[in-house]
């Protein structure tokens, strides 16, 4: 069974095929970051799912993927594969970091609370690594803190916890 193959075959919810996928998956990354942005709802979610693993095992990806990977994340079709390209994001680089405010401020509103939690976590972290960015995104970053949803604030308070900027 091919890679591809395996990931259609996901079931959306038990993750111990995908992890036995891993292995294969480390000299396969453009085919994942292709199927992460071309392929049905679920092999979306099973993709992004191997590639956040891979890039917190230490696996790195080229600029180029990169760029492929958080440019609209707003489109995905899966609200998961959203949330682990968000979750990704400490282990990628921004080359167009004003397109990715503006995808993270979109995704800051969404319904689903660990998208909006993450999003808000993104602007934490473009802005710490731009501090053009960091007058901009405070005053959102402080009225999330008031957001109705636990996690939301949770996630705020550890993003922004060693940080003084903010």
């Amino acid at each position: 069974m091919d890679l591809r193959e395996a990931i259609s075959d996901f079931d959306g919810k038990h993750v111990e095929p995908l992890e036995k996928l891993l292995p294969l998956c480390t000299t396969e990354i453009a085919t994942l970051v292709e199927i992460a942005k071309e392929g049905t709802r679920g092999e979306q979610q099973a993709a992004t799912w191997l590639l956040k693993a891979l890039l917190a095992d230490g696996r790195e990806i080229s600029q180029e993927l990169s760029d492929r990977l958080i440019t609209d994340l707003k489109e995905y079709r899966h609200w998961e594969a959203q949330l682990h390209i968000l979750q990704s994001l400490p282990y990628l680089q921004f080359r167009d970091p004003p397109g990715l405010m503006r995808e993270l401020r979109v995704m800051a509103r969404s319904e689903k609370t660990l998208v909006r939690a993450w999003a808000l976590n993104g602007l934490v972290l473009l802005a710490d690594r731009h501090s053009g960015f960091r007058a901009d995104v405070t005053p959102t970053l402080r009225s999330a803190l008031d957001d109705e949803a636990a996690s939301v604030r949770a996630r705020l308070r550890n993003a922004t916890a060693a940080l003084s900027w903010i």
